[in-house]
């Protein structure tokens, strides 16, 4: 039942999926992440607004504070490369 939901919010752009983007041990889960505009300028946010949220009626406000740190499932887990670039020079904190 999440599956379809998460897929739906990849498919419009407001999460990006990483195949195997956690790692511990032997184990890799998949990583969804909240899309946040390039830069966050009063002329991105706006358009990122308009373009994405607006689709699921969700106020930048609401949206913006909940996805700017990544907790990991535990101590022993780490990130793929491909999520470590994705979030290199991005505006994301790790």
């Amino acid at each position: 039942m999440l599956t379809p939901l998460l897929q739906s919010l990849v498919e419009i752009g407001l999460l990006k999926e990483f195949e195997n983007g956690i790692i511990t041990g032997l184990r890799r889960s998949n990583l969804f992440i909240k899309v946040l505009p390039a830069t966050e300028t009063l002329n991105t946010t706006n358009q990122f607004t308009l373009d994405l949220l607006d689709q699921i009626s969700l106020p930048w406000l609401i949206y913006r504070p909940t996805c700017t740190n990544l907790s990991l499932p535990s101590k022993k887990s780490t990130l793929s490369s491909e999520v470590d670039q994705h979030f290199q020079g991005g505006i994301y904190r790790k």
